[in-house]
């Protein structure tokens, strides 16, 4: 749905990018063999870190050849579908919210398609998969948190394969991928696969060393 490859997409996490060069690292991931680039957008009230808005983001999608799923990590999403779903770009767009962050999540997924993009939801670490149950046949995409929401360059969060199996089994029969954000790296991206991921967000992991490791980083992932 979202890339060339059939089984298994790697999402490239903007936040470890170098800032003062980013298109250069766009460029270079794209050829690296990476099939999503993901951003963490973040607001200082809902996780305790700020990062980049709406513009920035529509300069990434405009940017971009890729497909590009918005993470929205802030209060009161509702108020800024709009800003973040005006792309102008025939990129594919996943927007995902998190469950926690409103009372009014089926409002959240109808704006969010209404704007002709696919609506995800993110569940942190401590929230219960039950959560989503009542959403599942709305929703496009369920992204599981096994860092704490905020920051990058956690330790992943073993105790939540068991999740993310779990939420697996639940969607099998439906339309629904399901991602993996938080500690990804060679060695955990094999257990997430084992659970039955789809996407992997990674970012350390992905834009360490030198640009020139990007392909092996990218491979090692798969």
């Amino acid at each position: 749905m979202y890339t060339k490859h059939n089984e298994l997409i790697i999402a490239a996490s903007i936040i470890a990018a170098d800032p003062l060069v980013l298109n250069q690292e766009i460029r270079t991931i794209e050829k690296a063999g990476a099939d999503m680039l993901h951003l963490d957008v973040m607001d200082g009230n809902f996780v305790p870190n700020i990062t980049f808005g709406p513009y920035i983001c529509k300069a990434i999608c405009q940017f971009s050849t890729l497909p590009v799923e918005i993470h929205l990590m802030i209060n009161n999403p509702l108020q800024y579908i709009h800003l973040f779903a005006d792309t102008d770009t025939a990129t594919p767009l996943i927007i995902t919210v998190h469950i926690e962050s409103s009372d009014c999540m089926l409002s959240l997924i109808n704006t969010i398609k209404g704007h002709g993009c696919k609506a995800g939801i993110a569940i942190s670490p401590d929230t219960p998969e039950d959560r989503l149950s009542p959403f599942l046949n709305e929703v496009d995409h369920i992204c599981v948190m096994t860092v704490n929401p905020g920051f990058g360059g956690q330790k992943f969060m073993d105790n939540k394969l068991p999740k993310i199996k779990s939420i697996k089994q639940q969607i099998s029969n439906k339309q629904i991928t399901l991602g993996v954000d938080g500690g990804v790296n060679a060695l955990t991206s094999k257990q997430c696969i084992k659970e039955g991921a789809d996407i992997l967000v990674a970012g350390n992991a992905l834009f360490s060393g030198h640009s020139d490791n990007y392909p092996l980083n990218v491979s090692s992932l798969r």
